[in-house]
């Protein structure tokens, strides 16, 4: 009797460590692969900050990084881009879930009511777009790319591709265009 606890005992969890170990694997190789069509498929856009990590306001070391959440769209010549983004940022600090069944509309409720970011982008309401297609999403704002070292406009530049799962989508800060830094986000 004593042998069949004690291969319990091990072989618990030797299994549990086993199906740890898988999950890892499998899920490293579904982000490396979003990371891959990132290069492929991603496009630079300007994103707007809806609300950011207090530290990016003030002086970082080079190699922080703070979460942000960030409004873009993937749409080529959106006359005043600008202002568009800033109205769709302020929309979404006052966002609210008016459509539960929506899984991307309850989970941007989600974020905005604990800023607790989710960084696979979420296509926005067309209630708040009208006819654009834009996204929100979280992303790490790298401070080595930032003017300053600390975030100084209202924007950031992301690298982005939409896939047509939620789960095949990714965003990624790039650096500004105009920066000399040679680390770019390839």
């Amino acid at each position: 009797m004593w042998w069949l606890l004690g291969s319990l005992c091990i072989g618990i969890p030797l299994i549990l460590v086993g199906l740890a170990v898988g999950y890892y694997v499998w899920f490293m190789r579904q982000e490396a692969a979003r990371e891959e069509k990132l290069k492929r498929r991603g496009r630079v856009v300007k994103a707007w900050i809806v609300f950011a990590n207090d530290n990016l306001y003030k002086k970082n070391a080079r190699d922080n990084f703070w979460p942000a959440q960030v409004v873009f769209t993937l749409v080529e010549d959106v006359r005043n881009l600008d202002d568009v983004l800033e109205d769709l940022a302020e929309e979404i600090r006052e966002f609210e879930t008016e459509d539960e069944e929506d899984d991307d509309e309850r989970i941007i409720g989600q974020v905005v009511r604990t800023e607790y970011g989710y960084s696979w982008p979420l296509r926005i309401p067309k209630r708040i777009t009208g006819r654009l297609v834009a996204y929100t999403s979280t992303v790490d704002v790298q401070c080595k790319w930032l003017p300053a070292r600390r975030l100084e406009e209202p924007y950031i530049y992301i690298k982005a591709y939409v896939g047509k799962d939620r789960q095949d989508r990714l965003a990624r800060m790039v650096p500004y265009p105009d920066d000399d830094d040679d680390e770019d986000y390839e």
